[in-house]
Formats: structure tokens, C-alpha cells, sequence
């Protein structure tokens, strides 16, 4: 099962990202409706997906700035995909369950 943590400090979010096969680090605000639809779709997909040794990483960017600043996200939702300890994509948009399971090669349960 896929883990979630919610972090803001720039130094433990590298960490964590690099410390698993695969992580997803979601930088969003409480105010960005986008966000909040791409949030129902990374739970939806935890749901519907088995995607194991993956962690979540659950980024507030009005509570952390200097993540913000550090891995230099511009817009909100932003997804950075760490594979083995290196960045290998950044998604600014709203991704469907279906679209994560895809850039995360991750198979339906069941």
C-alpha cells in the first residue's frame, strides 16, 4: 500500500522523495479548486490502484514557501515524480486516477 505524508520542510520532502522507488510529491494551496479536485483524484486513485512502495507527499505551499522556492514550483497543482531517487517528471495539472496509474505504471487492484 502506498504511503501518504504531508511535509514542509524542503529538506525532509528531498528525503523522503529519495528514499523510496517511487514518490509523488503534490504541491497545492487550500484555496486552488484545481487542487482540490487533483486531491479527490490522488485518493480515488490510492483506492482503485495498487501501486506499492510508493510514497505520497503532500505539500502545502501557503505553509511552505521555502519548499516552494526550493524545488522551484510556480503554479499550483504540481506534481514532481521521483523514480529511484531522481526527478524524471513535473506535471502542472490536474491528472485523472487513471492518468497518475499511467505516469506512475501502476496496475488496478483486483
Amino acid at each position: 500500500m502506498a504511503k501518504v505524508v504531508d511535509a514542509e520542510d524542503p529538506m525532509l520532502i528531498k528525503r523522503l522523495a529519495e528514499s523510496r522507488r517511487l514518490a509523488l510529491v503534490e504541491f497545492k494551496s487550500p484555496w486552488c479548486s484545481p487542487c482540490k479536485d487533483l486531491e479527490r483524484n490522488i485518493l480515488d486513485f490510492l483506492e482503485e490502484y495498487d501501486c506499492n512502495d510508493t510514497i505520497f507527499i503532500r505539500v502545502d505551499m501557503s505553509r511552505a514557501p521555502r519548499a516552494v522556492a526550493w524545488f522551484r514550483v510556480m503554479n499550483a497543482p504540481t506534481l514532481l515524480l521521483y523514480r529511484e531517487g531522481r526527478l524524471v517528471a513535473r506535471v502542472v495539472k490536474v491528472l485523472t486516477p487513471d492518468e497518475i496509474a499511467e505516469l506512475l505504471e501502476c496496475s488496478p487492484r483486483g
